[in-house]
């Protein structure tokens, strides 16, 4: 090897350092998350929309405080379903989470489910954990370095429960059902 090769291969290890030590932007994460919700937000409100204009069921916009470490209190929307005597609330929960960049909840006096955002193609939490001894040089993978690194295309998905988490696909009809189970314990009739 060459010594202009072996400066390139340096500069290329150096500089892929560099990019791995970039601190995370906050202020872009969580208007990321934001707009995620806003959309989801969007998405039950759609859904609902035959029923709410026959005076079937009411939603209603609602604020809601949320602290995270590195962000701060701010203020992020949710959701009040009213059906009868009945309220449901789609309830932000925050995006400091693991394995998930965002997470809300849809509760009722029978239960909860959990709504998280998930890689389009995942069907279940992937973690990777990378183990990095100080003072040692780290090791790259070489897949992972020559892998190019995609955002994943985030959407929202049910989060079934611990210990065997899955994720299914979260539409008009699955709501509808985890709407109807917290409302009043009961899956909708197939």
């Amino acid at each position: 090897m060459s010594k202009k090769e072996d400066f390139e291969n340096f500069l290329k290890k150096e500089n892929k350092k560099e990019d791995s030590n970039l601190p995370i932007n906050w202020e872009e994460k969580k208007s990321k998350w934001l707009k995620q919700m806003e959309n989801l937000d969007a998405h039950v409100k759609e859904w609902l929309r035959e029923y709410s204009d026959k005076d079937q069921l009411k939603v209603e916009s609602v604020k809601k405080q949320i602290h995270e470490e590195p962000l701060g209190i701010y203020d992020v929307s949710g959701l009040k379903i009213t059906v009868g005597g009945n309220e449901a609330f789609l309830n932000p929960i925050g995006t400091i989470m693991f394995g998930t960049p965002g997470r809300a909840d849809l509760v009722g006096k029978f239960g909860t489910f959990k709504f998280v955002l998930a890689d389009e193609k995942a069907s279940k939490p992937e973690i990777m954990v990378k183990v990095h001894v100080v003072g040692e040089e780290k090791k790259e993978n070489t897949i992972e370095i020559n892998k190019p690194k995609v955002e994943p295309k985030w959407v929202w998905k049910i989060s079934t429960e611990p210990p065997q988490i899955e994720y299914r696909e979260l539409n008009q009809e699955s709501f509808l059902d985890c709407l109807i189970q917290v409302m009043n314990g009961k899956k909708k009739a197939s």
